[in-house]
């Protein structure tokens, strides 16, 4: 993996020990944030969770884009 990443998932989620392991193996610049509850991938954006998902990754881009300038 190559570049900045940002691991987002719920704490239930079935493949949360996979994604830990692949952030952990991640070089630098990687942020793992994981949110109550156990939906998966897009489905979280359906979940009483789907409001704090869209803040993390719009802070993600943000910081990412003003870092670049």
């Amino acid at each position: 993996m190559q570049g900045k990443i940002l691991f987002i998932g719920t704490k239930g989620d079935w493949s949360v020990d996979a994604m830990k392991k692949g952030y952990e193996a991640a070089p630098g610049g990687k942020r793992l944030t994981l949110l109550d509850g156990k939906a998966h991938a897009q489905h979280i954006f359906k979940t009483p969770q789907g409001p704090e998902l869209l803040r993390h990754i719009i802070e993600w881009l943000t910081k990412e884009r003003t870092s670049e300038q």
